[in-house]
């Protein structure tokens, strides 16, 4: 019985070693707030593009956006890998140059892709920011980049990703950055079983120790963030509440509302 228990209790220390985050809570409070989604875009201010981006500055809304490499090194702001949604163009973008993504308009509109400059920029200080960056691979090389352009950003902003080896690089080279790591229930999805094990249950806070969840809101009842919520009181970030009544729930266990598709009632 005596060596069960201490199996048991080594076993649960070893879960809370490797899940435990890195409590900075006073600094995570400019983001208790809502933020929206790509900006606050419409049919005439698309994702990501400087009329949504403007609009969610306008009412006072910081924003969430994406950010990944060009092929000629660029970082812009996009979603997607590739182009198909977007542009209509079945090209990832990093087989593109900047110059070559920029022929197109986006959406169907006559906006055309930002840079991380341009959108710094545009928001001059005025709304923090959640910068997610987007990699598949070369982790450490677009994590470098993002951290040369932000390192001479004078606004409230903090970094988050899926990728624990973004926020790994982060907490390396750059410790005084806010990080997240983004999760969702990533079982049944694409890639190895046991990264999307880890994944769903912040496992790999181990490499990236987050100041910070990020948690899809159709999976709040997952297990590994009800362990950040109960065990470590990890500051929460949603992601992404569609109507006021996601809202009312969402605020049970979250700080942090990322939300499109309505306006939430200041």
């Amino acid at each position: 019985m005596i060596k069960k228990r201490h199996v048991l209790l080594g076993g649960l220390g070893l879960l809370w070693w490797l899940t435990k985050p890195q409590r900075r809570d006073q600094e995570m409070l400019p983001w208790q707030g809502n933020f929206s989604h790509r900006g606050l875009h419409d049919k005439d201010a698309p994702e990501n593009t400087r009329p949504a981006f403007e609009q969610s500055i306008e009412h006072g809304w910081g924003y969430e956006f994406d950010v990944q490499l060009t092929k000629d090194d660029q970082l812009v702001i996009h979603h997607d890998y590739d182009g198909a949604r977007s542009f209509g163009q079945d090209v990832r973008l990093e087989d593109l140059t900047l110059a070559e993504l920029r022929q197109f308009g986006l959406f169907g509109t006559d906006q055309h892709i930002m840079t991380l400059p341009e959108l710094l920029e545009l928001t001059a200080g005025r709304v923090p920011i959640i910068l997610e960056i987007k990699a598949e691979k070369n982790t450490w090389h677009i994590s470098r980049l993002v951290a040369e352009v932000m390192d001479d950003y004078a606004g409230p902003f903090v970094i988050e990703s899926f990728h624990p080896f973004v926020l790994a690089w982060f907490r390396i080279h750059r410790p005084t950055y806010i990080r997240g790591q983004l999760s969702y229930n990533a079982f049944g999805r694409s890639g190895k079983t046991i990264t999307n094990f880890m994944l769903t249950h912040y496992l790999f806070n181990v490499l990236a120790r987050p100041h910070f969840a990020a948690h899809a809101f159709e999976d709040r009842n997952d297990f590994g963030l009800k362990l950040q919520h109960w065990l470590h009181q990890t500051p929460l970030v949603v992601y992404t509440v569609q109507t006021p009544r996601e809202e009312i729930e969402a605020r049970k266990m979250f700080h942090t509302i990322i939300f499109e598709n309505y306006r939430p009632v200041k």
